[in-house]
């Protein structure tokens, strides 16, 4: 990462490539790419230029903007996007990210997308499929009648839990209930 604040004179305009590798094994319905001053640059997938529109509003970082990337340019297997920019000591040089309706499977070095997993257990979403997920995951546990306890291990932000969604806000991360059994309504247990 370059950040243009650190210094206070402009070097000499030169234009800059940035390859950028992931690799597909399912073409997702819907992804973004999301990054710091995309207006700035210009992206290429496969050697077509990314031409949609560029959106600001909160994703993942306030600094950050999205621009939907067509999934007819992404292909099964390797993919480059070629990001270029005219550089003078600005844009910052950050990390850009692919968003959407995917998971992921880590190879090494490497990532793939792969299909978002259907459903997901209690435990370590990231070997589930969704390592770089940052999102709200809402779990839905049916119970029986009978009188529970719940204590989480959760290093996350807020926890609600219950039929209602009480907070668990601090550690110890722990609550007790009852359910009486006679609704279909399942526990939620919503980590965010």
């Amino acid at each position: 990462m370059y950040q243009p604040w650190f210094r206070e004179d402009k070097c000499e305009k030169r234009r800059i490539k940035l390859y950028i590798r992931f690799f597909a094994e399912q073409i997702p319905s819907c992804v973004r790419l999301v990054g710091e001053d995309l207006d700035k640059w210009r992206f290429l997938l496969g050697g077509k230029t990314l031409s949609g529109e560029i959106t600001d509003g909160y994703m993942i970082d306030r600094c950050f903007s999205a621009m939907k990337i067509d999934s007819s340019l992404i292909k099964i297997g390797e993919n480059v996007l070629e990001a270029q920019c005219d550089f003078d000591g600005s844009p910052a040089i950050e990390n850009f990210y692919l968003s959407g309706n995917f998971g992921v499977s880590l190879r090494g070095e490497y990532a793939a997308i792969t299909a978002l997993p259907k459903k997901i257990t209690l435990g370590d979403i990231g070997e589930q499929g969704l390592p770089f997920y940052t999102g709200k995951i809402t779990y839905k546990l049916p119970l029986e009648k009978g009188e529970y306890e719940i204590s989480v291990c959760y290093g996350g932000a807020t926890l609600a839990v219950g039929f209602g969604g009480g907070n668990m806000a601090f550690p110890p991360y722990r609550a007790t209930f009852a359910s009486c059994g006679e609704s279909d309504e399942p526990l939620t247990l919503t980590l965010s």
